[in-house]
């Protein structure tokens, strides 16, 4: 479905992702006993200033409720300002706040300064939050915070590299190797 969503231009793309996205929440909401996570990628087209208010609240009910149908709900701006310019960040706020579990990798200094706002950190925390290398973040849920380093195994490294050299050495690799370690099918 990402792909159909990828090739829309010319302001529809946020149509198409509230059409996906509208289907993907009635498959949710058909079985509770099944488990299943909803990933929003580019989730500021429906929650940003380019949106409009009914297609942000349906994203915030979302998040809001889908524990209750057995799911969890992920998004993952790059740009926090991306998602608080909507009705002055009422729904950007809203799913912060829906989130029991927050994810912060490193941020530039204005970016930090929302998030120690939004999650009421000390000062000392948001200057870890700048200074965070690659690997490292913090992991904020029932008001405590935790800094740590993610270790991603080569499969899961592989699967996310977007480094143009990176991709041709694991172009190299799958070619001398015929997939290696992760099998043919």
């Amino acid at each position: 479905m990402n792909e159909v969503v990828k090739g829309l231009k010319d302001g529809k793309m946020a149509v198409g992702m509230f059409v996906a996205l509208d289907y993907v929440w009635s498959k949710v909401k058909e079985d509770r006993t099944v488990e299943k996570a909803v990933f929003l990628d580019e989730v500021w087209q429906l929650i940003g200033a380019s949106s409009n208010e009914l297609a942000a609240e349906y994203v915030l009910d979302i998040f809001k409720i889908i524990r209750g149908y057995g799911g969890l709900a992920v998004c993952a701006p790059q740009d926090l300002s991306d998602v608080m310019t909507l009705k002055d960040g009422k729904y950007g706020r809203g799913i912060i706040n829906a989130c029991k579990t927050k994810v912060v990798l490193n941020l530039e200094n204005d970016e930090a300064k929302k998030v120690q706002e939004l999650l009421h950190l000390s000062e000392a925390k948001r200057m870890k939050i700048v200074h965070f290398e690659r690997g490292k973040g913090m992991i904020s849920t029932n008001s405590n915070n935790l800094t740590l380093e993610f270790k991603a195994s080569q499969l899961e490294k592989d699967l996310i590299i977007t480094d143009r050299k990176d991709l041709k050495e694991l172009k190299e690799r799958l070619a001398r190797f015929g997939g290696g370690a992760y099998g043919k099918r």
